[in-house]
């Protein structure tokens, strides 16, 4: 499993043996998004994934019972680009969620990627 950010969502990927997954990005389709690519083996394990958050993939897998793995893309605030409502709505989503463990990737041009076991 890995997660790719920054990408342009409108060119596709392909990845041998591995689906691709993408994050919507609503405002600007050219600027690039969230990506997750994920082993074939893999896919059938996907309980639940939403995509519908710009910048931001959830996804729970049938082997890893109560976990809620997201991979996002969090801006460096000094970008013109930063958004602080990001913080917001990953906050509700777990606060939706009250007793689900989480393992959150959070990739960066400046951090290759920063995990965090909630």
């Amino acid at each position: 499993m890995g997660f790719l950010n920054g990408i342009k969502t409108n060119i596709g990927y392909s990845v041998p043996e591995s689906a691709v997954y993408y994050s919507c990005n609503n405002k600007n389709p050219h600027r690039g998004g969230t990506a997750l690519l994920l082993k074939n083996r893999w896919v059938k394990e996907i309980t639940w994934m939403d995509v519908d958050t710009e910048g931001q993939i959830w996804l729970k897998l049938s082997c890893l019972h109560n976990v809620t793995i997201e991979g996002c893309y969090i801006r460096p605030p000094d970008s013109p680009y930063y958004d602080a409502s990001l913080f917001t709505s990953i906050q509700a989503s777990i606060m939706s969620n009250a007793g689900c463990s989480y393992i959150i990737v959070e990739t960066s041009t400046r951090v290759v990627a920063m995990i965090y076991i909630l």
